[in-house]
Parts: C-alpha cells; sequence; structure tokens
C-alpha cells in the first residue's frame, strides 16, 4: 500500500512539473524575429470586422480573421493566398532572408515542403504601395504532380479545362482583399528574369509581354505600365530532372471596384517560347 501511495504522489508530482512547463513556454517570447520588421501593418485593417451579409465583404472578414490568426502565430505573416478549387490558402511570409523559410514552415519548424514566402525587397503596406512584381515561392512535390501539396497544385493551370474556369487568384493583405487576373501559365529556364520584385513601367510591360510569349495559353490580358503583377513560382520536372526550370503563374491585380469579367473562351498559344534546354529532353 505505501508503495502505491508513493506512486500515486511521484505520478502528481511529474504531472504538476509538466503544467507548469506548459505554462512557462506559453508565455516564452516568441522566436527571435529580423533584425528589421517586415513591411506590414497589421493594427489598421479596412473593413467589415463582422459579417454583413454581403459575399464580398463576408470573404474580407473570413481572411481578416485568418491573417490576424497567422500573424499571432508568426509576426513575418504579410498576406493571405487563396486559388480556387485548390488547396492553396494559406499565409504568406517574409523575411530579411529569402532562404529562411526554403524549408520552414509557417510555425519556422523544419518542413521539406517549406511555406509560401515573398522576397524580402516586396512592399505590402497598402495596395498602392505594393511592388510592381510580387513574386510569391512555393515547393512542389517534383513530379509536377496536380494534386500534390503545397505549390504542386499550381500544376492544374496546364491542363486547359481548369485554366479556363479558373481565371482569378486571391492574395489579400491585412488593409484589404484583392482579386488578381491570370494573363500567362509558363514553364521557363533561369534565364528569363520574373522574380524582380522592382521594376519600372518600361521594364515591367517588357516582361510581362516574354511572359505572355512563353504562356501556354493567350488570355487576352493586356499589361500597361502602371500595372501591379502577382508571380507564383515554383520547381517542375516536365524537362528532367535538371533544377533550373519552373513553372510560374501570373496575375495582374484588378482595381479594387473591378471583378474579373466574365472570360471568353481560353485560346492555345499556337507557338509557346519554350525554355532554352526543351530541345534536350
Amino acid at each position: 500500500m505505501r508503495k502505491v501511495l508513493i506512486s500515486v504522489l511521484v505520478l502528481l508530482v511529474l504531472a504538476a512539473v509538466a503544467a507548469g512547463a506548459y505554462i512557462f513556454m506559453g508565455n516564452a517570447p516568441a522566436a527571435e524575429q529580423p533584425t528589421e520588421p517586415v513591411n506590414v501593418v497589421f493594427n489598421d485593417i479596412r473593413g467589415p470586422m463582422v459579417p454583413t451579409g454581403s459575399e464580398a465583404d463576408d470573404s474580407f472578414y473570413e481572411v481578416s480573421l485568418a491573417l490576424q490568426h497567422a500573424y499571432g502565430q508568426n509576426e513575418d505573416t504579410v498576406g493571405w493566398l487563396q486559388i480556387p478549387n485548390t488547396d492553396i490558402n494559406n499565409s504568406v511570409l517574409q523575411s530579411n532572408n529569402n532562404m529562411y523559410y526554403l524549408r520552414r514552415n509557417e510555425k519556422k519548424e523544419d518542413d521539406i515542403y517549406g511555406c509560401y514566402y515573398t522576397d524580402y525587397a516586396s512592399e505590402f503596406e497598402s495596395r498602392q504601395a505594393l511592388s510592381a512584381n510580387t513574386v510569391i515561392y512555393g515547393h512542389s512535390d517534383l513530379k509536377d504532380n496536380p494534386d500534390g501539396p503545397r505549390f504542386s497544385q499550381l500544376f492544374r493551370f496546364a491542363q486547359k479545362e481548369f485554366a479556363e474556369k479558373n481565371r482569378s487568384i486571391f492574395f489579400s493583405i491585412p488593409s484589404e482583399q484583392m482579386e488578381w487576373q491570370i494573363f500567362a501559365v509558363f514553364y521557363t529556364d533561369l534565364g528569363f528574369e520574373y522574380i524582380n520584385p522592382d521594376l519600372d513601367g518600361g521594364s515591367l510591360t517588357a516582361m510581362a509581354n516574354e511572359a505572355k510569349a512563353r504562356s501556354l495559353y493567350d488570355y487576352g490580358v493586356s499589361i500597361y505600365p502602371n500595372d501591379k503583377i502577382l508571380t507564383l513560382s515554383t520547381c517542375s520536372v516536365k524537362y528532367g530532372e535538371r533544377r533550373d526550370q519552373r513553372f510560374v503563374v501570373m496575375a495582374k491585380l484588378l482595381p479594387a471596384d473591378k471583378k474579373a469579367e466574365e472570360a471568353e473562351e481560353l485560346k492555345d498559344n499556337p507557338n509557346p517560347k519554350q525554355p532554352d534546354f526543351a530541345s534536350e529532353k
């Protein structure tokens, strides 16, 4: 009987210690952040903070809550990415070191598939302050599997039926929800410099026109010098195991008071520009 009582007391003490450790860890400071803050403000969320019955307002309400929760978990959060009819619906992070989130998830844990992250130089204070080219990176499963994890599902856009029915991407920042209209879907080598966030008007349109020349489809969307572009980039194995190939989806920001228009039938690009190494496959 004495041994049983001692065992019970030991278990109670261990439980108390574990509870104390849990409370202490819950109050511990977050992991150290980069020395300079990322470019986002979460205490100035514009828009309804309660559901209103409006589909658009309620959607922004849900995104706002998701962003606030994500920022509470990780202050590197700068936005929220949604692609209809995929599982891509998660926070986007930014570090002053572009390599930091290469193999880390939203909780800063080691993760082979990482998270969705953006270039350290990108700006997110407001719609007007967005970089000319907002680039978001994500891993694929290196099988070009449209049902795989993370940005593997971008490969659904290589299927014309899916691309035709899904013309918009939603990438939102704390101040507002934003809709982007897709204008190019393509495979590329790294010789095409599509990941520069700081492009002036002429450079932006030149880059966009090059992307359209490479696109699998002709979306019939015009790009102007003052437009804002969203670029989603992931690795591909379409041309074998070489590591210098990418699959890219590009879209342009629609005005705040405009939604994507009813799209005409998507046309194939009869002669998309191929990566430099395409003939080597």
